[in-house]
């Protein structure tokens, strides 16, 4: 008769998450605080001057010049930091996991310890293909951040040119962009951390021969499946 070693479920790790949100967050945060810096007191200089000036007059085209400078020297800076970012969290990931499954198995009963030998490597195709294709992933998205910033935030900064806004309304607009902003990486962050926990964990467990797992509801969601919640 054959014997099943159940193991317990892997768990995302919340301080890995937690890292990860905290890094894309400084290096946003970074960002809007400079092109504040630079952008507010030329707006404010002009701040008189935009209300009566149409078309490609100098203060708009001067702001915009500015804007456009700093987007690009901050686009830059996000390229250069994606890699070893989600390199870095991939890897936290992948350690985790394996962390989480050692003592699981360390914790088996005697008589599956007594015949149990198991083999963990960094470098099966499966795994190698499964942490390359979440690496890209995270890369492409933290590469974005910028561009999706800037959008909106040169769309706000021409409605305040155009409309001859004060540089409170500037200033008050830019902040609720900065929430948005902030808002959206941590949904970013938590969604990555949850789906590389399971891709890599899927891949770890195929390469150590599981072949049956258990479904578990999470009962996280407000108003869960009712399909989820019977497969419990």
């Amino acid at each position: 008769m054959k014997k099943y070693l159940k193991l317990k479920p892997i768990k995302s790790s919340y301080a890995i998450g937690l890292n990860y949100r905290k890094a894309l967050l400084k290096l946003t945060h970074e960002m809007i605080k400079e092109i504040m810096r630079v952008l507010m007191p030329q707006y404010r200089i002009n701040e008189e001057n935009i209300a009566n000036i149409v078309g490609d007059a100098d203060p708009i085209s001067t702001i915009n010049l500015t804007l456009g400078a700093i987007l690009k020297k901050w686009q830059l800076i996000f390229d250069d930091k994606a890699p070893p970012y989600a390199s870095i969290f991939i890897q936290e990931v992948d350690n985790s996991i394996d962390t989480q499954l050692i003592n699981s198995l360390n914790a088996a009963p005697s008589i599956f310890q007594e015949n149990l030998v198991v083999k963990f490597s960094q470098h099966s195709e499966r795994m190698l293909m499964a942490n390359q294709s979440l690496i890209k992933e995270n890369v492409e998205l933290i590469k974005s951040i910028p561009s999706q910033y800037s959008t909106s935030i040169q769309t706000l900064v021409n409605q305040a040119m155009q409309q001859g806004r004060d540089i409170n309304w500037l200033s008050e607009q830019l902040g609720k962009l900065e929430d948005k902003t902030n808002n959206r990486l941590t949904l970013i962050a938590r969604d990555q951390l949850n789906k590389a926990t399971s891709v890599v964990n899927h891949a770890r467990q195929a390469d150590l021969g599981i072949t049956k797992n258990e479904w578990l509801h999470s009962h996280a969601g407000e108003k869960p499946r009712p399909d989820h919640v019977a497969a419990n």
